[in-house]
């Protein structure tokens, strides 16, 4: 019996003041570890959006525009006479592609390496041997150009624009 109770007296708990001072030490090394943690994660998420504001600031002026389209429509016969210039900006463009887009159809009918400000270019196309399906005439043209290789520049013609004349043959 005697041991029974000597046992007893050796399970005794922590005093509270001792376990107060660990939860307390535990909980300061948990905020301090997500702390550490946090600081890292904010820095490079304001890092990756700061890079491309800058990108998007720098791309921002830039403006393309499809100043006249001439469309030719006659019996086999679908051209198109488009100028297209970069009058705005501050960063070439690069990937300039011209699409054509009618009856929910979108077709890529030509390409360009590069435009710098200020430069225009003008395209001759024979519609039919770029996309035989495009009906004339053509309800829209659009050209988009990558600044800065990512940001999207893009300009539209439509059917009824200014920029749009349509002539029969």
């Amino acid at each position: 019996m005697d041991e029974v109770r000597e046992i007893r007296v050796r399970l005794k708990g922590i005093s509270p003041l001792i376990a107060t001072v660990i939860v307390l030490a535990f909980t300061i090394a948990v905020a301090g570890i997500v702390g550490v943690f946090l600081t890292g994660f904010t820095t490079s998420q304001t890092g990756s959006v700061g890079t491309t504001g800058t990108k998007l600031t720098q791309c921002a002026s830039s403006a393309l525009d499809i100043d006249w389209v001439k469309i030719y429509c006659g019996t086999g016969i679908k051209n198109a006479n488009i100028t297209v210039s970069y009058a705005t900006g501050s960063r070439s463009l690069s990937n300039i592609t011209l699409l054509a887009v009618s009856g929910g159809n979108t077709s890529r009918i030509a390409n360009q390496t590069e435009m710098q400000v200020g430069d225009f270019y003008s395209w001759y196309l024979n519609i039919t041997s770029s996309n035989p399906l495009l009906p004339c005439p053509v309800d829209s043209f659009r050209v988009t150009g990558l600044c800065l290789n990512e940001t999207t520049i893009q300009a539209q013609c439509d059917k009824g624009d200014a920029c749009y004349t349509q002539i029969y043959s």
